[in-house]
């Protein structure tokens, strides 16, 4: 829960890139992260990162309670898991997935 800019952008850029699973609190912008009010919450360099670096097959988060789903996009399942609404009222049902084991 960095400032959004140089600092946060640091962290980011220290993830490895051979990351298939990548799990952070904050969505990535434009994806699973819009408020009620309809502004996006979600980080740009994140989602930067994500696409052209690291570029997992999946990326976990849950910071928005508005937005649980799972969507494909570019070769990275993005899951917004958060089960809990506004209020912490469970909401959402659990999202499962299967990994394929290297060989």
């Amino acid at each position: 829960m960095l400032e959004r800019g140089p600092e946060i952008r640091k962290k980011w850029q220290q993830i490895p890139t051979d990351t298939d699973i990548l799990i952070t609190h904050c969505p990535p912008n434009g994806i699973f992260d819009m408020e009620h009010d309809g502004t996006h919450t979600g980080c740009s360099d994140l989602l930067d990162e994500i696409q052209k670096r690291i570029k997992p097959k999946y990326h976990i988060f849950g910071h928005n309670h508005l937005c649980h789903g799972k969507l494909a996009k570019e070769g990275t399942t993005f899951i917004n898991c958060c089960m809990v609404d506004d209020e912490l009222r469970p909401m959402y049902a659990p999202i499962m997935f299967k990994l394929p084991l290297k060989q």
